[in-house]
């Protein structure tokens, strides 16, 4: 059984299921790329064809949006006699009364000085570090199946839980 993750942001108008047969069939033919997936959605008949913004108006100003946060993310202030400590400008906080969807980009000063900003700044914080979690987890269960170094990726999972006690701890006040 499959289903989408919680921060897929896309139509879900095809079948996770269907999604994972229509992947399997573009491997046999190479390798699983974007490309291949934009490629093979692009007729209207196609499968995934419903996944995807095919306005190029509309699917432009979505990557110009995507460019606009990376850009936000981009700068940082310098410090320290070499300038080599970089500090984020801004930081993202998801939005208490959702009238921005996506969150928005508040100055890390005024982050650091508000509470609730803190506290939604921290949860965000939270949700990296699952998704993190996440992905070194399936990285021990390869090594597991590969005979790899298990113990090093045993060692990292430790840290995510020290980590994530530490954060408790931040959050409790």
């Amino acid at each position: 059984m499959y289903r989408y993750r919680r921060t897929y942001r896309g139509p879900r108008t095809v079948s996770p299921e269907l999604v994972v047969t229509e992947f399997e069939r573009l491997r046999l033919d190479g390798a699983l790329t974007a490309q291949c997936v934009c490629d093979a959605a692009r007729p209207e008949s196609a499968v995934l064809h419903p996944e995807f913004k095919w306005d190029d108006a509309v699917a432009a100003d979505e990557y110009r949006l995507v460019q606009a946060r990376q850009l936000i993310r981009a700068i940082v202030v310098i410090s320290g006699d070499d300038h080599s400590e970089a500090q984020s400008v801004y930081v993202h906080v998801a939005d208490e009364d959702e009238t921005e969807p996506m969150g928005k980009y508040v100055p890390l000063i005024t982050v650091a000085e508000d509470e609730a900003q803190f506290a939604r700044a921290l949860a965000e914080a939270q949700r990296y570090l699952s998704a993190a979690e996440h992905r070194f987890a399936e990285l021990r269960k390869m090594a597991e199946i590969r005979g790899g170094k298990v113990e090093v990726l045993v060692i990292i999972t430790q840290g995510f839980a020290a980590v994530r006690g530490a954060m408790e701890l931040l959050k409790a006040g």
